[in-house]
């Protein structure tokens, strides 16, 4: 058997397991990382790569700061803000959706929902509403949102349009702001349907964590109240927001983002805010494993071949149709169907050039369909494995596999046709 039949087999696997949620998910992707290295798909080094990732570290140490915060005086401050806010759901949604969205502008989909995680927590205790109302809607925002202005990751990604269309030879230029001409109207539009959608977000009471006044609770482990001087107090709250601060301005200042992140978990420990133990405890094992061993997939899926193989069946379904809003939608569909299984910055990676010649070759401008593709690689919002930002919500909001499913592809669909009407306007293949 080919290992482009055997992924694809243990992938529809994966997939029945966590529809299944018979054993925990994050066993699930282990036993994948098992079955890819047993059968020869991958290399032990690329089987369990996934484990090695920088964003296990960031992860990790996002834990570590959420754990430190929620020791400080901060979750009075959040109080206070909401018993302002009248402690009212839909406007708790709006400025949380409002902090993700611009986070993700300035940083990535990533750190954004990680940063955003221990905040939702604190939220939750005080409020009563369970993790799970908030946690997807401001993942999905935070997914779609990344790179849309020509700031840090929209920077790069303005670079590499550019690259894309010089190395096909196309003579269009893509603008500064072409991309956020393209998607940002949509966004708006999609970001307010997804608001009014929460209502059908799951409602799962057992993630909300209440807080006794005598103990403080993480988001993953019970920790016991410290008496924290006013200094480590101040210093709790510095570091966790500075922190973030430093990941935001991490695409200028050339430190990596994990690293600046791992370099506040540990402010955390050597100022007294959270003692050794419990640092590690704090760290969630079973949204790691989820996160690593589905990129481990993502590697077979591209490793193999199986994303050419699909890419390519594109080129030939286009064949020669001229219809704009057919164009739009092609360009669009195919990577948001990719990367519900795979790396969403693989799948740009793979689709950009395709769409940049296909365009070239039928006489189009390139632009409209390459920023359908980057339009699509943000649009991973069915499944835990489409991005690392929902692995990373899966176990905090008690989500299961449908649930993705049930939010996502509404939000997909509506995304399609908004899309699908305005990028001709603003951008004509012809």
């Amino acid at each position: 058997m080919d290992p482009i039949t055997i992924t694809f087999i243990i992938a529809v696997l994966v997939v029945i397991s966590f529809i299944a949620a018979k054993i925990p998910y994050g066993l699930t992707a282990i036993l994948c990382c098992v079955a890819l290295q047993l059968t020869g798909v991958l290399e032990a080094t690329d089987a369990w790569g996934g484990f090695a990732n920088t964003t296990v570290f960031l992860f990790g140490s996002i834990f570590v700061l959420g754990a430190g915060l929620m020791k400080t005086s901060f979750i009075d401050k959040i109080k206070e803000l909401i018993n302002g806010l009248g402690g009212k759901e839909s406007k708790i949604t709006i400025l949380c959706m409002l902090m993700a969205i611009v986070l993700a502008i300035f940083m990535n989909a990533t750190s954004t929902t990680a940063a955003m995680l221990p905040i939702i927590m604190v939220i939750s205790a005080q409020t009563k509403i369970p993790r799970s109302k908030l946690l997807m809607p401001i993942t999905y925002v935070a997914d779609m949102w990344v790179a849309v202005l020509p700031f840090g990751m929209g920077a790069a990604i303005f670079a590499q349009c550019n690259a894309v269309l010089e190395a096909v030879g196309a003579p269009a230029n893509f603008g500064f702001f072409d991309n956020a001409i393209g998607r940002i109207p949509v966004l708006i539009i999609v970001s307010i349907a997804i608001f009014f959608l929460r209502k059908f977000v799951p409602n799962y009471p057992e993630t909300v964590t209440p807080i006794p006044e005598s103990t403080q609770i993480d988001t993953k482990v019970h920790i016991k109240a410290t008496t924290l001087s006013p200094t480590q107090d101040i210093l709790g709250i510095a570091i966790f927001f500075g922190t973030l601060v430093c990941m935001g301005a991490s695409t200028w200042t050339k430190w990596p983002a994990y690293c600046v992140a791992v370099i506040g978990a540990a402010l955390m420990v050597i100022f007294g805010i959270l003692d050794g133990k419990e640092a590690f405890k704090a760290v969630d094992v079973n949204t790691i494993s989820i996160f690593a061993g589905m990129l481990s997939l993502a590697t077979a899926l591209s490793k193999t071949g199986a994303g050419d193989l699909i890419a390519n069946g594109l080129k030939a379904a286009m064949g020669n149709t001229t219809n704009p809003y057919i164009i739009s939608a092609c360009f669009l569909i195919v990577p948001w169907a990719i990367t519900q299984f795979m790396n969403n910055i693989a799948v740009s990676n793979l689709m950009l050039p395709l769409a940049a010649l296909v365009a070239a070759n039928m006489g189009m401008d390139p632009r409209g369909a390459m920023i359908g593709v980057l339009a699509g690689c943000t649009l991973s919002i069915c499944t835990p494995m489409a991005c690392a930002p929902n692995a990373l919500i899966m176990e905090p909001g008690s989500y299961k596999f449908l649930d993705y499913l049930k939010i996502g592809l509404p939000v997909s669909m509506l995304f399609l046709i908004v899309y699908v009407l305005w990028i001709p306007l603003v951008f004509p293949p012809f």
